[in-house]
């Protein structure tokens, strides 16, 4: 280019329509080759066609102006990066936005004023200060922008209605094909479009996650087995975008193999898993979300989690705030959060190594303790966990009911509850319980206790049940793993009085 040569003006394309599906048809193309040819007639130099472009974005609602690439578009023209004078070419008003002629009025003056040129390629209207400053230019823009909010308007009223209906007939079973092929990822539309089958493989994926989950396992936990077990992602295949590389689509397709945290969060609230199907409609408040609208539709699609094992895993989930996740990923500390000093602060267990003797152990001590902030005695975990094994063994809705002299079937039960409960405790203290076998555990207890307190310098334990007003009380040294010692009756009147 000589230095005598003018500088050709910048144009920018914006590509717009509102449904993914258009993407397959000649919408793209078309307007890309009309830009293309208007930018060669008027001397233009077009930058970056792919930059500006909302496939499948509504501009009824404003979402392309709210959050879109138009939104970009004139971020860009505010900061700078975009100089006035340049060009904003889109094929039709419509493109630009449907919504409320207030609206789009403003998006037109907003750009104008910055110093933006925009045309319109299907009429050819170049739209600038000087011609809006026009009356009649101004009259013809007020008049495109009226009739493209109400046609769309009246599109989405009768859509809305259709939808209606679909939902009724859907909730009344009166329906003879689905409302729409848009399902979980562990679901396919039949044949017939009349129902949905399930995916095995993507199906047990989802079970597996309910099943650690009610385990006691928190997200971070579930994604990491996942992945290193590889299981079957009920994950949207990836669509690849206009104008990206086959490598960063080969990437992307290589990330959509992975789990995700969000990805184990929305399975385990999607109510779907259990059959459910939520109708959803857009927020009247005009926010472009998609809101509930009406009851769920239960057995609308086959369940592969049943109802007490989602409800379940909801309750797991309201738990893990008292207990600890990542920071105990083998399990070893499975009474924090439910253990408490006396004075209400939590219990922490932490190995020790005797230095006469070199052997291990363990004891639990008081968080407040360790922060300075309190002298509480700490309490040796054996002794602890022993005793709360004792305590599971009875008071466990599997455990041993409340056993008479005439009837021993309810003490043999409890003993043998005892001694498996011990078992696990002594494995997971050894070391030699996996993960799944100490996350169980601690759920277990979660569900029937509220909260264990110990009282170290008066030498005994509460346990608060959750659905009983008082507690229950043992003393420290009512048994051991070591002991083989039988309770007293007494002490044995106070596990029965559950």
């Amino acid at each position: 280019m000589s230095n005598n040569e003018p500088i050709k003006p910048l144009a920018y394309s914006y590509v717009r329509f509102s449904t993914v599906h258009q993407a397959r048809g000649d919408s793209l193309r078309r307007q890309m080759e009309l830009t293309e040819q208007y930018c060669l007639e008027r001397g233009l130099t077009l930058a970056n066609p792919a930059a500006y472009r909302d496939l499948g974005v509504s501009a009824f609602r404003g979402k392309n102006s709210s959050t879109g690439k138009l939104a970009e578009f004139i971020a860009a023209v505010k900061s700078g990066l975009i100089s006035p004078g340049s060009y904003l070419v889109i094929e039709h008003f419509d493109r630009l936005s449907r919504a409320e002629v207030s609206v789009a009025l403003g998006i037109l003056l907003e750009l104008v004023d910055a110093g933006i040129v925009i045309v319109t390629l299907i009429d050819g209207k170049v739209w600038s200060r000087e011609t809006v400053a026009d009356t009649e230019h101004l009259r013809t823009a007020l008049s495109y922008m009226a009739s493209a909010h109400d046609e769309s308007r009246r599109m989405s009223h009768r859509m809305s209605s259709a939808w209606g209906q679909k939902v009724k007939r859907a909730a009344d079973g009166t329906a003879s094909r689905v409302m729409t092929a848009e399902a979980p990822r562990w679901l396919c539309l039949n044949a017939d479009r009349t129902g949905f089958d399930v995916i095995p493989e993507l199906a047990e994926s989802v079970r597996r996650v309910f099943e650690m989950r009610v385990k006691g396992a928190g997200v971070t936990a579930i994604r990491n087995r996942a992945n290193l077990e590889n299981w079957p992602v009920p994950g949207k295949p990836p669509v690849r975008k206009a104008g990206e590389s086959p490598e960063d689509f080969a990437e992307r397709q290589q990330l959509c193999r992975h789990w995700h945290q969000s990805l184990v969060g929305r399975i385990l609230k999607n109510r779907a898993v259990i059959g459910e199907y939520q109708p959803r409609s857009f927020d009247p408040q005009g926010t472009g979300d998609r809101v509930p609208t009406g009851d769920p539709i239960k057995g609308y699609y086959p369940s592969v989690i049943d109802e007490p094992t989602f409800l379940a895993a909801q309750s797991t989930a309201a738990r893990r705030g008292r207990r600890p996740g990542r920071r105990d990923s083998e399990g070893r500390n499975w009474l924090y959060g439910l253990a408490k000093c006396a004075c209400g602060q939590s219990l922490v267990r932490k190995k020790k190594v005797c230095k006469s003797t070199t052997t291990r152990y363990s004891r639990h001590y008081c968080m407040g303790r360790a922060r300075g902030e309190t002298n509480c005695d700490s309490v040796n975990s054996t002794q602890l966990e022993s005793l709360v094994g004792y305590a599971a063994a009875n008071w466990l809705p599997n455990g041993w009911p409340t056993a008479t002299k005439e009837d021993t079937s309810g003490v043999e039960d409890g003993q043998e509850r005892l001694r498996q409960v011990s078992q696990e405790i002594e494995a997971i203290a050894a070391g030699r319980a996996d993960q799944d076998s100490a996350l169980r555990l601690r759920e277990e207890l979660a569900r029937s206790f509220q909260k264990i307190v110990v009282h170290q310098a008066n030498g005994y334990i509460e346990f608060f049940l959750h659905g009983r007003a008082e507690p229950l009380w043992l003393p420290l040294d009512f048994c051991s793993l070591e002991s083989t010692s039988e309770p007293t009756q007494e002490q044995l009147d106070t596990l029965n009085a559950a």
